[in-house]
């Protein structure tokens, strides 16, 4: 978990589980959309000016779409719960962002799930894709 720098605690929701009373592979997506956007808006916002993060963090003008996402249960948590998710930029290529997430239960301190995401960097007027602004995705540095 050291390795990410966005780490957030989320519960486990009775509605998470399916009906076998396992957490939904659905709700680990939402989880690591959630550690995905407060990656964003935490580390990312403060790091560019107001402008490129309207852009960058909104969708408006230059902006990013996810391209691709994935995920592996390790592990079936149950509720009650609490997940903490980490969530870090993998690799930046020309025009994606790929990312990598953690979901370990408090419960147990196992590996629940481990997700990848490729984030598209987009010109929301022009419609298409173009490079991906360094400064609006490494502020961690390179890895």
């Amino acid at each position: 978990m050291h390795r990410f720098p966005l780490r957030v605690r989320l519960p486990i929701q009775w509605g998470d589980q399916d009906a076998t009373g396992q957490l939904s592979h659905i709700a680990v997506y939402r989880m690591f959309e959630t550690a995905r956007l407060e990656y964003f808006e935490k580390l990312v916002g403060p790091q560019i000016s107001p402008s490129v993060h309207n852009g960058f963090i909104r969708g408006k003008g230059i902006g990013r779409i996810l391209r691709n996402a994935s995920i592996t249960v390790l592990e079936m948590p149950q509720y009650p719960d609490v997940l903490v998710l980490g969530a870090r930029t993998k690799e930046l290529q020309s025009n994606r962002i790929i990312q990598e997430y953690i979901a370990v239960s408090e419960k147990t301190g196992l590996v629940a799930a481990t997700g990848e995401a490729v984030i598209a960097t987009f010109d929301h007027v022009l419609r298409h894709a173009i490079a991906t602004a360094e400064q609006a995705t490494n502020y961690e540095g390179k890895e």
